[in-house]
């Protein structure tokens, strides 16, 4: 798990850009997939849920966890489906308590309003247990209009038959037309406006033949109902308006939402989304093909699980500059995929923020690296090997040569260099044609590489002429028995197509820093002793000590 210092608490199902898409369902097989399918969650989370499988036989939690499922609303996959309920949740269940609590005043400690007022809170408990009921079944868009429509009829009825226009009631209408724009839509509340302005013009009319009563001294009926009727019908305009507004929003985000579908969709790129716990909390299509999984196997996962070991450290350096909103790197790792293979893979990050501007995910585009890998490989495989026999070529053989001369400087080590030329290469050229010369150059190269230890290093020289490093020399009998054996091994006779050829080499071995101290004064001298060794009569090995002075 990753350690930073500004570490938040990310919801795995919310996204900011975009978010009604990011949601993950909250279920209880997601919940345990993370926690044990992600080593962050292990560490975070182990501890808790131990301690609440040894404390389920306690009534204290156990009465937690009932009323908790009680209060909390239902899950929608929609946010802002989601938002509404929350809401709707809140105000059912601030709308009960209140009235259960008016219905005790009103029964034990003022009972002066009677079995009406008593009956009319009765009626209003009623209208939010039908919400509760609705909301338990999803029907979001029905508690509002339901619970509004009845709630209205409530108000209604004490302002038409009981109390007229001065009832108190009149200000719970014009809320009720607000609450009805923004839960169910505009349309909705201009209606609910028209029937209340009609309906209280009806009360105005009763009111004036003294059907009900009206305050001494106020203002007439109509005069009244005119006044309210401008509040009522501006509550309706600006909610129209407000719901017009958050619906533009809503679908606004939703089509941020599809286009980031489709591009996630339609990408050939691998995109996965890292919370800062350093878990996914999504992948695309192709992150899933790129690791061999299936979404449900890796959402949840560890990312750094997926990532090879040796990689670890490269990530703990990036991550936190992208936390700290530096320029997005783009680095080279290695995925390790389902069936056990490692993938290169060239990786781009970037900050997912809330509508805050927090960090709440790192959102990792892969580029799949193999292709490119092969190629990279085979050129330098070219631009380093012999294309004949594969064997290392003569520059690449020299930047070893320097690199070993100065760890045997700074070691204070020996190195044997031998230089081998392949005897009357020529003749067969002559004879057979270049194509079997070719051919026995080949046979030579993978003669040598059979002979040479495991840490020596064999090029092809030029032509006919190879050369062998030998690090470190621990005794100058090592480098003449390996002399010895390369002898051997290239005198046997060798079949070419339906021809038997034998030849043989000769070999000439120089030993730093006896003979030179750098790389060309070790070269010259191993060619020396090689062509002192064919000028002995071939086939054979010499030292640049067995070189005749001059005469």
């Amino acid at each position: 798990m990753w350690d930073f210092h500004s570490r938040g608490s990310p919801n795995l199902a919310r996204l900011h850009a975009p978010d009604k898409a990011a949601r993950l369902p909250r279920s209880a097989e997601m919940t345990n997939f993370i926690q044990y399918n992600c080593p962050g969650a292990k560490e975070t989370t182990g501890k808790g849920i131990s301690k609440n499988m040894g404390d389920e036989k306690r009534p204290g939690r156990l009465l937690r966890d009932r009323w908790g499922a009680l209060f909390a609303p239902p899950d929608f996959e929609n946010e802002s489906d989601r938002l509404a309920a929350e809401a709707l949740n809140g105000a059912l269940w601030l709308g009960t308590i209140l009235l259960v609590a008016l219905v005790i005043w009103e029964v034990f400690v003022d009972p002066r309003t009677g079995k009406t007022g008593v009956f009319d809170q009765l009626a209003g408990l009623g209208i939010l247990v039908v919400g509760h009921w609705l909301l338990r079944r999803g029907r979001l868009r029905w508690v509002g209009g339901v619970t509004v429509s009845l709630g209205w009829l409530l108000m209604s009825a004490d302002i038409y038959y009981r109390q007229g226009l001065h009832s108190p009631n009149i200000a719970v209408e014009t809320l009720l037309v607000f609450v009805a724009g923004l839960l169910v839509n505009g349309r909705f509340a201009l209606g609910l406006a028209g029937v209340i302005i009609a309906l209280n013009f009806a009360t105005a009319l009763r009111q004036m033949e003294g059907i009900l009563p009206n305050i001494a001294g106020g203002p007439a009926p109509l005069t009244r109902w005119f006044v309210l009727s401008i509040y009522i019908a501006l509550a309706a305009f600006f909610v129209t308006i407000i719901r017009r507004y958050l619906d533009s929003s809503i679908q606004r985000s939703e089509m941020s939402d599809h286009l980031y579908q489709t591009l996630l969709r339609s990408t050939s790129e691998a995109v996965v989304l890292v919370d800062l716990e350093g878990c996914i909390a999504r992948i695309n299509r192709r992150g899933c093909d790129l690791i061999g999984c299936r979404l449900e196997e890796v959402l949840g996962s560890d990312f750094r699980a997926l990532v090879g070991r040796r990689y670890h450290a490269l990530l703990d350096r990036y991550v936190p500059r992208v936390l700290a909103g530096h320029e997005p790197p783009v680095y080279e790792i290695e995925l390790n995929t389902r069936d056990g293979h490692a993938i290169p893979v060239e990786v781009s990050s970037g900050l997912v923020l809330d509508g805050k501007g927090r960090p709440i995910f790192i959102q990792n585009i892969l580029r799949d690296m193999s292709e490119r890998k092969v190629v990279e490989q085979a050129l330098l495989h070219q631009a380093t090997h012999d294309p004949l026999t594969g064997l290392l070529n003569r520059a690449e053989f020299e930047a070893n040569l320097e690199r070993a001369i100065s760890r045997a400087q700074r070691e204070r080590s020996r190195l044997a260099l031998l230089f081998i030329d392949i005897d009357d290469l020529k003749k067969v050229n002559d004879q057979f044609g270049h194509a079997t010369g070719d051919e026995l150059l080949k046979a030579a190269a993978e003669r040598l590489a059979r002979t040479v230890r495991s840490g020596d290093i064999l090029a092809r020289q030029s032509g006919d002429e190879f050369v062998i490093l030998v690090e470190p020399l621990h005794a100058l009998s090592s480098a003449s028995q390996l002399a010895g054996r390369i002898l051997a091994e290239i005198a046997r006779p060798l079949m070419i197509g339906d021809r038997g050829l034998q030849v043989s080499c000769s070999i000439g071995i120089s030993i730093f820093p006896h003979d030179g101290g750098d790389a060309v004064g070790l070269m010259q001298a191993a060619d020396l002793a090689m062509y002192a060794a064919k000028r002995a009569g071939k086939n054979q090995a010499s030292f640049t000590t067995d070189i005749a002075p001059p005469a």
